[in-house]
C-alpha cells in the first residue's frame, strides 16, 4: 500500500546509484540532471530537509561528461561485463555508505539505476522506500543503448527492486501498465508522476545563461 507522506519539516534521503547521473553542470546526461534537481527542489519547497547521496556527483568528472563512456561500453562486450560487475558491487557498497553518511530519515526517495537498490539499506531499518523508475531498464540498456551485458541479472535485480520497494513512481501510465504486466506488482502500489517543466526555474527572464563547454 502507498505510504502516507510525512508532514513538512521531516527528513528525506534522496538517492541515486547510477554513476552517470549527476547534478554537476558538466553532466552529459542533462535530462536526468534536471529531473533529479527538480525532484529535490520540490521536496525542499514542501518543507522537507533533503539529504542526498548521488553517486554521479562522487565519480571522476570524465565519467559524466559527454558520451565517451557510453561509446566505450557499446564497443566491447568485455567492458560491459566488467562494468556490470562493478555496478553490482558498488550498488551494495554505496547503499551501505549512504546509510552511514545520512543515517535515519523519515522517508527515502531513490531514482532507480541499473543494478542499484540503495534504499533497501534504509528500508531494513523500518524507513519507507519510494523508488522512481523512468524506464524498464533491462530493455532499454540492452536493446536501445546496448550498455549492459548481464541482461538476465539486471532483469532479476530490477524486478526484485520494484517488488520490494514500498511505493513505485512511474513517469507515465504506459510505463506503469508495462511494469504491472511484466513484473506482476499491484496497480495500487504505483504512483504515476509525469515529467514536467518548472517554469519558475527555467524562466529566461530570471536566469542568466552560462556556458560550461
Amino acid at each position: 500500500m502507498p505510504v502516507r507522506m510525512a508532514m513538512p519539516g521531516k527528513r528525506l534521503a534522496y538517492l541515486s546509484g547510477a554513476p552517470r547521473v549527476s547534478t554537476r553542470p558538466e553532466a552529459g546526461a542533462a535530462g536526468p540532471r534536471t529531473h533529479v534537481l527538480g525532484v529535490m527542489n520540490a521536496f525542499q519547497r514542501l518543507g522537507w530537509d533533503v539529504r542526498s547521496y548521488i553517486v554521479g556527483d562522487r565519480v571522476p568528472l570524465e565519467w559524466i561528461k559527454g558520451e565517451q563512456s557510453v561509446e566505450a561500453l557499446r564497443g566491447s562486450w568485455f567492458r560491459r561485463v566488467a562494468a556490470d560487475a562493478v555496478r553490482l558491487g558498488m550498488g551494495w557498497l554505496n547503499g551501505w555508505r549512504a546509510w552511514r553518511e545520512i543515517g535515519p530519515v523519515d522517508l527515502v526517495y531513490e531514482r532507480y539505476g541499473a543494478f542499484q537498490a540503495l534504499g533497501r539499506w534504509f528500508q531494513r531499518k523500518g524507513i519507507p522506500w519510494i523508488l522512481e523508475t523512468n524506464a524498464v531498464l533491462y530493455r532499454e540498456a540492452t536493446q536501445d543503448r546496448a550498455t549492459v551485458a548481464l541482461e538476465g541479472v539486471l532483469r532479476r535485480t530490477e524486478r526484485w527492486a520494484y517488488r520490494r520497494c514500498d511505493v513505485l513512481v512511474c513517469i507515465s501510465r504506459a510505463l506503469a501498465k508495462l511494469i504491472v504486466h511484466e513484473v506482476g506488482i499491484p496497480e495500487e502500489k504505483i504512483v504515476v508522476l509525469p515529467n514536467g517543466v518548472d517554469v519558475s526555474h527555467l524562466d529566461p527572464a530570471r536566469v542568466a545563461p552560462r556556458r560550461f563547454f
